[in-house]
């Protein structure tokens, strides 16, 4: 059976590395190599896989260096550009990738914050709203401590590490 790759990226460095790479190893199942440094959002991210026709099937290989959507999709050992290519090389040959279809069921529980509790949803809502921690915990009710320790929770649920981050996502990525 003849199975193919597709890179999906916007650096045409590691483009050109990668299918340099892939035409040395042996391909066992079509897998999708995506540059999570590609897009500033999720959601384009899986526009542009809905766009490139990828199906619930095929596998994903993320790449990319730490930023917001890197951590987010940390449970999917997503491949650091700083990491030597073996790396990159042994997940792709052992076929440890997950299906496009288990990506955007993440992607989609976290964008609803499926995953908090009513609280965490609130305090998450109105730090989207207010943007301030002392006008949003203000707003709810809430001392600045509770607050802040509610949403670094929230946070560390998402596998973000700092508030910085934290409030990018909820502003790029909450709907």
């Amino acid at each position: 059976m003849n199975f193919s790759c597709l890179i999906i990226s916007n650096n045409s460095y590691l483009k050109l590395a990668l299918t340099w790479q892939l035409q040395r190893w042996p391909v066992k199942q079509k897998t999708i190599f995506v540059d999570v440094n590609s897009f500033e959002r999720l959601s384009k991210m899986v526009l542009a896989l809905n766009e490139a026709g990828v199906s619930n099937d095929d596998r994903i290989c993320f790449i990319g260096r730490s930023c917001t959507n890197f951590l987010i999709l940390s449970p999917f050992n997503p491949v650091s550009l700083r990491q030597p290519m073996y790396r990159l090389k042994s997940a792709f040959l052992q076929g440890i990738l997950p299906r496009y279809s288990e990506v955007k069921k993440l992607i989609t529980s976290h964008q609803k914050l499926s995953m908090m509790s009513l609280r965490q949803q609130m305090c998450l809502d109105a730090l989207k709203k207010y943007g301030e921690i002392e006008r949003a915990s203000s707003l709810t009710g809430l001392p600045k401590k509770t607050f802040y320790s509610i949403i670094r929770t929230a946070g560390f649920k998402l596998n973000l590490q700092s508030l910085r981050q934290l409030r990018e996502f909820i502003i790029n990525e909450v709907y």
